[in-house]
């Protein structure tokens, strides 16, 4: 499985647990809307049935999940928070790209 490449990238200590590959599956997940087969298009190494894989992992769902629910809380001015217990740098940047997709999707186009 290409899949496997990345497993000692893990840090066992931090949740959600997810390798390198399953994180970057989060992002191609969340930037498609959740369709498989853009994501075997834009990531050809990843197989329909690996896709299907991950994104039945509970793992992997539930980082979708809390990642979407931060935009939404972004979205709404709530106050985010880091995860306790995850690596504090990597729940900035994802607090950080809340705030990017939010506000890029709430800009309003320049007018000339």
């Amino acid at each position: 499985m290409p899949l496997k490449r990345h497993q000692a990238k893990v840090n066992p200590a931090i949740p959600p647990y997810l390798t390198y590959d399953e994180q970057r599956f989060v992002e191609m997940y969340l930037a498609t809307g959740g369709k498989l087969q853009a994501i075997t298009k834009l990531w050809p190494n990843v197989t329909a049935e690996e896709c299907e894989r991950l994104a039945a992992d509970p793992r992997v769902s539930a980082e979708c999940e809390y990642r979407r629910e931060l935009v939404s809380m972004v979205m709404h001015a709530g106050q985010s928070e880091p995860r306790p217990g995850h690596d504090p740098y990597l729940e900035a940047e994802h607090i950080a790209n809340a705030f990017s997709a939010v506000h890029s999707r709430t800009a309003a186009p320049q007018k000339s």
